[in-house]
């Protein structure tokens, strides 16, 4: 894994929750999909209002956890809602997915797992390109 480190590009080693992230990777991406389309699709219903959609998802890390526990992704998932009156908007939610592929379980994350992700030193070594878009909570 690369890292800048004061305008110079060093190679450092992974650590075991980056390298589960890399092998997960689809895997996360389809339950986060899956799961964040039928989350708004239901949130719509219930309003009355037309649907919305997931454009793009990012898995911000894992959350802190025991060397022996499974691990938490946070993912933050963009989409674009349709109104129904003929405009469409922005839209997003962080998730969390933890379990394995046969029993995956995705929540809708709390505002102290996405404060305490965007705050770690971690998410802050991220490039400007890794990090655009992202939404903190103050």
């Amino acid at each position: 894994m690369w890292r800048k480190e004061q305008n110079a590009w060093d190679l450092v080693p992974a650590d075991e929750d980056t390298k589960a992230t890399w092998k997960a990777r689809r895997w996360i991406f389809r339950e986060i999909g899956l799961a964040a389309s039928f989350m708004w699709q239901d949130d719509h219903y219930e309003r009355g209002d037309d649907y919305a959609e997931v454009e793009t998802a990012t898995i911000l890390g894992v959350l802190p956890h025991a060397e022996n526990e499974p691990r938490t992704w946070l993912v933050l998932v963009d989409g674009t809602a349709n109104s129904g009156f003929g405009y469409s908007y922005p839209t997003y939610r962080y998730l969390t997915l933890s379990g394995t592929e046969e029993q995956p379980h995705v929540a809708e994350a709390t505002d102290a797992q996405v404060k305490q992700m965007t705050e770690s030193e971690e998410y802050h070594g991220r490039t400007e390109a890794e990090s655009a878009g992202h939404r903190g909570v103050a």
